[in-house]
């Protein structure tokens, strides 16, 4: 059964992007039946249900509009964020970020030198840890900045920590930070405040701001600094390859559409208007019409039934949705 509702709901991902002005009202119902079954979704009343129908339809018009402009591989289609209000959306995503008093000073980053590799992929050294999931909560700045931190300590002490991004959340002083977002260069220079971060286990992730619970004795790791890198790609790749993975913020308007594929929008798809924060944990580059389309593998925080198993791939070289405008590591 399970394989009969993916086929079909690849069959109207293909349907709504080469027939889209066409698809009739019955299509965008037999669309969002098949979406609802695939993510279970249970809505509490009727009213509930065609209210998520029309805010499906609309998205479902955006995903076709990225589509007929995408100059990449990607596709866009459905996902688990496909009924979003805009307030949802917004719990996710944030334009507005909080400043924090006495936060420390950032230094930038010297360029390493050399040739670069045609591909590089921190996954296959062992220092990224498993896909996370932010839930119904702004925290993606959170889980870029451990992400970054955990590839960092597994580099160079062979030793990968699941680290806590609650611990940030309430004692970073963010004050709200579940409604909210802090500046990477702030979230760093929390941690090194905080004299480090715990593990995940010992101070697990819930989703929601709480009193501040940090415990000195537990702490698993700790930073001594924090550079900001270079806004030029391919000395942030060569940065990559060196140190390892980059805590980077980026536009994420198009990823509530994206499914698969390496996404090359139009520019007025992805203006470099910041709104959340990933991991960049490598890059490749892809034979595409007789032409080389590179691109960053990019972590994400929405769990692994988003995008390419929780990863997705961004064009690379483009300053493409300010992937390169905000690109940060800590020192360790």
């Amino acid at each position: 059964m399970m394989v009969a509702v993916g086929l079909i709901g690849l069959f109207w991902i293909c349907v709504i992007f080469q027939n889209a002005a066409s698809l009739s009202e019955n299509g965008y119902k037999e669309m969002f039946e098949d979406f609802v079954k695939t993510h279970k979704r249970v809505y509490p009343t009727q009213s509930e249900m065609e209210h998520r129908y029309t805010i499906f339809k609309t998205n479902m018009k955006k995903a076709a509009r990225l589509q007929r402009h995408e100059l990449g591989t990607a596709v866009y289609g459905t996902n688990k964020f496909s009924d979003f209000t805009s307030t949802e959306v917004e719990r996710l995503l944030t334009n507005d970020v909080t400043s924090v008093s006495g936060s420390g000073s950032t230094s930038f980053a010297a360029t390493p030198k050399g040739r670069l590799p045609k591909r590089f992929d921190w996954r296959k050294r062992n220092v990224v840890t498993k896909i996370k999931n932010q839930q119904d909560c702004t925290s993606g700045w959170a889980f870029a900045v451990t992400g970054n931190i955990e590839s960092l300590w597994a580099i160079k002490h062979k030793q990968l920590i699941s680290l806590s991004e609650q611990e940030l959340l309430d004692c970073s002083g963010a004050g709200q930070a579940c409604l909210s977002a802090i500046s990477t260069e702030d979230a760093y220079n929390a941690v090194i405040k905080l004299g480090g971060l715990h593990s995940e286990d010992d101070y697990p992730y819930v989703g929601t701001d709480r009193e501040c619970t940090l415990n000195q004795s537990k702490i698993a790791v700790n930073i001594s600094g924090v550079v900001s890198l270079s806004t030029d790609e391919a000395d942030m790749a060569r940065w990559l390859v060196k140190h390892g993975p980059i805590a980077a913020r980026i536009n994420a308007e198009t990823m509530l559409s994206y499914t698969k594929g390496i996404a090359n929008p139009s520019r007025w798809d992805c203006l470099p208007k910041i709104n959340h924060a990933v991991l960049i944990v490598g890059f490749g580059t892809y034979k595409h019409k007789r032409k080389s389309l590179p691109y960053w593998i990019i972590k994400n925080s929405w769990g692994t039934s988003w995008g390419e198993k929780g990863y997705m791939r961004m064009v690379r070289g483009k300053a493409m949705c300010g992937l390169n405008s905000e690109a940060f590591s800590a020192i360790l």
